[in-house]
């Protein structure tokens, strides 16, 4: 029996920069030298790392939010210093410490034209023109790498103080997945982003929940109009070889943004190991000798294609195609010892399509389908010969296919007195099949190891919500969000 699951959840966030003395925590910043830092961006979170508010220092290092949790964390960022947590209760915090980062740069000289970051409506943009300066940064990947709090565990990125970290581009929700949209930004040139939002509670307006940073894309500028591009090459040698090359296109004019790019990557490595042990097992000595080389191989295009058309007024309508090729990656591993000879081979061919299509209207309303096509399949050829002359050798067959399905709706109105009221709605639509077949070699049946799993599954979400901005140091807002969601018999 299936059975549907529908979660409500209710979010109300107030808050209040004013002039009170009351409800207050204050501090101040310095480096190691015991100098001031300026421009320091300080987060304020709950215990549970939900956004409340954000400032920065002053010319004298100090901050200030005019409300106090009963206990609450702080979060310490600049471009040039560790990012730094606090846990802490009580309103004043004391004189916080930050150190230097590990930047080998000749004498700098900066002049100070325009803030690094600005706090807006709850979010952090950061001027990229400064964050990239005296920096080798050749990619929106490499970008995002350099904001503060922002770090890379084991291929993903992650924010400080926040549980999970989503990535969109230019407000857009995406059916593509954390693997491929990292693909995307690290084959889209770093001179194509124009700015950068950090958002640790994620406005339900774009369809992500926990915190999200939002990169925005160059387009039309008077003195920037007319034809663009770049070509770019590169040879990597380290421990693995490879190839890269690419071209990007960018065609601005007032009515039109049409922008391409590709990329191709080449890479191989060889990774060898040998191992020598003496093992016991009930007082016998027994040595164990292998020697493993694992060898890797393949290639990889990406292109992206988009054009936008801007009618009259503030409306305009985009179109863009995403397409990652991977057409012959090898893997060979081979092992042999007075243990076992062992030989494995892996071929494998993968392909992801993306189409995007977003229309925003000249009164306020934003509209979109998005679609992700994911198919790959591999060829494995295995065979292994132990110490005792015992041969199993089989050879499998599998493959996947994804299907992702997103289509959203949202208006804004703009009501008596400066209110704006917000709702919108979205659905999700996923489909996965899985498939491994196992073919043996010597007459063995293995067909009872064999795989064959499909799933679907329905994720449709609402907001409303009301928001207001009350001069400089005093906002609000509210929404209430509902979510209905179902797989397989959950």
């Amino acid at each position: 029996m299936k059975k549907q699951n529908f979660i409500i959840t209710s979010l109300f966030l107030f808050w209040i920069i004013g002039t009170t003395a009351a409800q207050t925590i204050t501090g101040k910043v310095i480096n190691i030298h015991a100098q001031a830092i300026d421009g320091a961006t300080v987060i304020l979170q709950t215990i549970d790392s939900t956004f409340v508010d954000a400032v920065i220092t002053d010319t004298t290092g100090c901050f200030r939010f005019n409300r106090q949790p009963a206990s609450y964390r702080l979060i310490f960022q600049h471009i040039m210093y560790e990012t730094l947590l606090l846990t802490t209760t009580g309103e004043d915090t004391g004189t916080i410490t930050l150190k230097s980062k590990d930047y080998a740069l000749d004498e700098v000289i900066v002049k100070g034209e325009r803030p690094l970051v600005k706090v807006e409506e709850g979010k952090l943009s950061y001027d990229l023109s400064q964050l990239t300066t005296h920096r080798i940064v050749n990619n929106a990947y490499e970008i995002l790498q350099q904001l503060p709090g922002v770090q890379e565990i084991n291929g993903n990125l992650s924010l400080a103080g926040a549980h999970n970290l989503s990535i969109i581009l230019n407000g857009r929700p995406t059916t593509m997945s954390h693997e491929q949209l990292a693909i995307l930004l690290k084959n889209t040139p770093a001179s194509r982003v124009e700015k950068v939002e950090v958002m640790y509670s994620t406005p339900p307006q774009y369809h992500i929940r926990g915190a999200a940073i939002n990169l925005l894309l160059k387009v039309y500028r008077p003195e920037e109009s007319g034809l663009q591009g770049e070509v770019n090459a590169g040879y990597l040698y380290n421990y693995r070889n490879g190839t890269q090359g690419g071209i990007s296109l960018l065609y601005t004019t007032p009515k039109w943004n049409i922008d391409l790019l590709y990329n191709t990557h080449y890479e191989q490595n060889r990774q060898t190991t040998d191992t020598y042990s003496h093992h016991t097992l009930k007082n016998n000595v027994y040595d164990i000798c292998q020697h493993n080389n694992i060898d890797r191989k393949g290639i990889t295009h990406y292109v992206r294609t988009g054009a936008e058309y801007k009618f009259n007024g503030s409306a305009h309508i985009n179109l863009a195609y995403t397409g990652i090729f991977n057409p012959n990656n090898d893997n060979h591993s081979y092992s042999d010892g007075n243990i076992t000879t062992a030989d494995n081979r892996t071929k494998k061919e993968a392909q992801m399509h993306n189409l995007a299509l977003d229309y925003l209207s000249g009164f306020g309303m934003k509209a979109g389908i998005n679609y992700t096509s994911y198919h790959s399949e591999s060829h494995q050829q295995f065979t292994n010969k132990d110490n005792k002359k015992q041969t199993s050798e089989f050879h499998t067959t599998s493959g996947q296919i994804i299907d992702r399905w997103k289509i959203y709706v949202d208006q804004s109105h703009t009501l008596p007195r400066e209110w704006t009221l917000n709702y919108g709605t979205s659905l999700t639509y996923a489909s996965d099949h899985n498939t491994q077949f196992y073919h043996t070699q010597n007459g063995t049946d293995m067909s009872e190891l064999n795989t064959d799993n499909c799933y679907n599954e329905y994720t449709y979400d609402f907001y409303v919500g009301f928001s207001k901005n009350m001069g400089e140091r005093l906002s609000f807002s509210a929404s209430i969000t509902g979510e209905y969601y179902k797989t397989a018999r959950y």
